[in-house]
């Protein structure tokens, strides 16, 4: 059973959305059981800043999502958004094209979310999902059941972005890569990404060299993670973030860590986003050793409110 959004808004869900700058978020809430999910959302009041009017929006409560459905379905359009325009704002140089097929992004009818890169006669598809407007998520533990997976040129990540990229760019708007395996579990590992004191980048949706500063955290010993699945979660608190795998912690994140390099800009709001990256300046070009077709499969995603 699958934990969504309702489809219907009314008064109140119209009213929180055009909520002007306060010092508090309502997420509404409402429970609907149906024959295939059940709609559950929470009442909660959430500080945030007074000056941060980008971010005064109604913020989800709990969400799971099972990826059950039949086979060759796309999945919950209340939670996600297939991303084939790169509405995401995100560029690294990327081979494959985003797709919006059902070629690249489908259900398997077991129970999973396939993200599939594939090679076509024209060059290569892949897929690429995210929740921004759906599942805006403000402290709390967000987690993936995941098999990755592994081959050079294949860059399968887990990400969080706040919810302000489309006004203010990247890496401003922050960024938490809470899963990113680069070719293979060797190259494995979870990066906080925050700007830089003093730096505007000068192309805001690039990559820009100098306005990110980055926190890596590494498994702490080699692990072949695409031989199974497993959890990939961050615990977030205010000040405070954790990322692990399955019952280990990779890296704790604070403020103080930041301090003279770069602005914490974790404190608000942030969406979810799932990709398979076929190509780019991270991996290098694919080749006749990049293992296509690659499936990045998800078993559930679950966000829970702290």
């Amino acid at each position: 059973m699958a934990t969504t959004r309702g489809a219907d808004e009314g008064p109140l869900e119209k009213a929180l959305s055009r909520v002007g700058p306060a010092v508090s978020l309502l997420s509404w809430g409402k429970s609907v059981v149906a024959a295939v999910s059940v709609v559950v959302l929470t009442l909660s009041v959430l500080p945030v800043a007074s000056t941060d009017s980008v971010r005064l929006a109604a913020v989800s409560g709990p969400v799971f999502d099972d990826f059950n459905g039949p086979p060759g379905a796309l999945p919950d359009p209340l939670l996600w958004t297939v991303d084939p325009a790169n509405v995401s704002g995100f560029a690294s140089g990327e081979v494959a094209n985003f797709s919006s097929s059902r070629d690249n992004v489908h259900l398997d009818g077991a129970g999973h979310l396939v993200i599939q890169a594939l090679a076509t006669p024209t060059g290569y598809t892949t897929g690429r999902l995210q929740t921004l407007g759906k599942i805006d998520m403000l402290f709390g533990r967000v987690e993936a059941r995941m098999k990755l997976p592994t081959g050079y040129a294949l860059w399968p990540t887990f990400v969080l972005v706040g919810t302000n990229l489309p006004v203010v760019g990247w890496p401003q708007a922050g960024e938490l890569d809470i899963a990113e395996m680069i070719n293979d579990s060797s190259t494995f590992h979870v990066t906080l990404h925050a700007p830089r004191s003093g730096v505007t980048p000068s192309c805001p949706n690039c990559m820009t060299a100098g306005a990110n500063y980055a926190l890596p955290g590494y498994l702490p010993a080699p692990m072949d993670l695409s031989q199974d699945f497993h959890v990939y979660w961050a615990s977030w608190q205010f000040d405070g973030i954790q990322v692990g795998i399955d019952d280990m912690t990779l890296a704790t994140y604070t403020p103080a860590q930041l301090v003279g390099q770069a602005d914490w800009v974790f404190n608000s709001p942030m969406y979810a986003y799932l990709q398979l990256a076929v190509g780019s300046v991270a991996t290098g070009p694919p080749n006749s050793s990049t293992p296509l077709p690659a499936k990045m499969l998800v078993d559930w995603f679950r966000y829970t409110p702290n």
